[in-house]
């Protein structure tokens, strides 16, 4: 009981730490608090193994009126002549770490829906995060507020960098990714991850 209360106690740490980081307003907390959840679910079944599986399928089951692309779709996406708007969901600072190229920086829907309008963008808007939780929850609320061809990456810039595709940062190709936290953290390979 010990480890688990310990377990617990790190995870808080960790939801504080990322809560005054990360977010200047309230409405991210429900985020937050869901992604922290989940983390310490699976890290209590097993605090050293989190898996691409059960993180693939949460998103899904959480978010089933989200349309989710592959990496491998939005690979072939970006190769033809007209380019996706792709938006990147996470916190500045993990933005600033690296990013897929041509993404834009978008922390909010709001944000989101006025940079779609400002560009004039037309469908598909590809969004991503670190892995797929905050971008298929921005997805939905842009589709409740009426645009159409939004998509989540599966997956998104952990599992995109995982399989060795272009990650950049202001300074040109970089090679790290932001881990998020240390529970995340386990989805990406250890030699992309930032450090904290």
């Amino acid at each position: 009981m010990g480890s688990v209360f310990q377990s617990a106690m790190n995870n808080l740490a960790d939801v504080l730490q990322i809560s005054a980081r990360f977010t200047g307003n309230t409405r991210a907390a429900p985020t937050v608090l869901a992604l922290s959840l989940f983390s310490f679910v699976i890290g209590c079944s097993d605090p050293q193994k989190m898996d691409w599986p059960s993180t693939l399928s949460w998103v899904r089951e959480t978010f089933p009126e989200v349309s989710q692309m592959s990496t491998a779709e939005f690979a072939e996406l970006l190769a033809e002549s007209e380019m996706p708007l792709v938006i990147d969901t996470r916190s500045l600072e993990e933005f600033q770490v690296s990013h897929i190229p041509n993404a834009y920086h978008a922390r909010t829907a709001e944000e989101a829906l006025e940079l779609i309008q400002q560009l004039q963008a037309k469908s598909p808007v590809v969004l991503y995060c670190s892995v797929g939780y905050r971008s298929s929850e921005m997805a939905s609320r842009l589709e409740k507020s009426g645009v159409d061809g939004v998509y989540n990456l599966e997956g998104s810039i952990f599992k995109w960098a995982n399989e060795g595709r272009d990650i950049v940062s202001h300074n040109g190709r970089a090679q790290k990714v932001h881990p998020y936290d240390r529970n995340w953290a386990q989805l990406l390979n250890q030699e992309l991850r930032a450090d904290l």
